[in-house]
């Protein structure tokens, strides 16, 4: 099933699409085929093909598990203004990502430390989750919102981007190498 997503700003939908070219064109450079992928990520082929081909918006945790079936991991980086330091708490979440041999877990530490400093921009901006929800044209959903920035349920990509965007933000979608320690655990080609 296609989610559809009503981004906040076109550049949203147009970094999930390179998001999405990308991935498709360094499995076709790594010669990994399409099975091979979806037995690294734990998926099925038709979710691999659906991907890669319609771009159905996926769960920012399914993203970067095939990126990291492919020795890759997508960087999320809020940009935000003004630009306030870390959080302290976000920078001992990336410490840990970046400390942990086990892929999943280092995304996990990273998607967290990506929320601390959201859920903190929003504060130091005044905002309620009630202003965030309504900004991302989400009557009635300050709850929804809470869910979200307490990493309760699993998070579309989209929805980081329309979070920080409602916070007046973007946010970037790197492509980068795993840690090479991070191969060493974990799915890769």
């Amino acid at each position: 099933m296609i989610r559809r997503v009503h981004d906040l700003h076109p550049d949203d939908t147009a970094a999930r699409i390179t998001l999405r070219h990308q991935l498709r064109d360094l499995r076709r450079q790594l010669g990994v085929h399409v099975d091979d992928l979806a037995d690294a990520c734990g998926t099925t082929f038709k979710a691999i093909y659906l991907f890669e081909q319609r771009g159905n918006n996926p769960l920012a945790a399914t993203v970067q598990r095939y990126a990291g079936g492919l020795g890759h991991q997508i960087v999320m980086r809020p940009m935000l203004t003004p630009e306030l330091r870390e959080h302290p708490d976000a920078a001992a979440l990336a410490a840990l990502a970046a400390a942990t041999h086990n892929p999943a877990l280092a995304d996990a530490y990273q998607r967290s430390a990506v929320l601390t400093n959201l859920v903190a921009h929003r504060r130091w901006l005044n905002m309620s989750a009630r202003d965030i929800a309504e900004r991302c044209g989400l009557h009635r959903a300050g709850g929804w919102i809470s869910q979200f920035e307490n990493d309760q349920k699993p998070a579309l990509l989209a929805t980081y981007q329309r979070y920080t965007r409602a916070l007046g933000g973007h946010l970037n979608l790197d492509l980068q190498p795993l840690n090479p320690h991070h191969l060493t655990e974990g799915a890769h080609p």
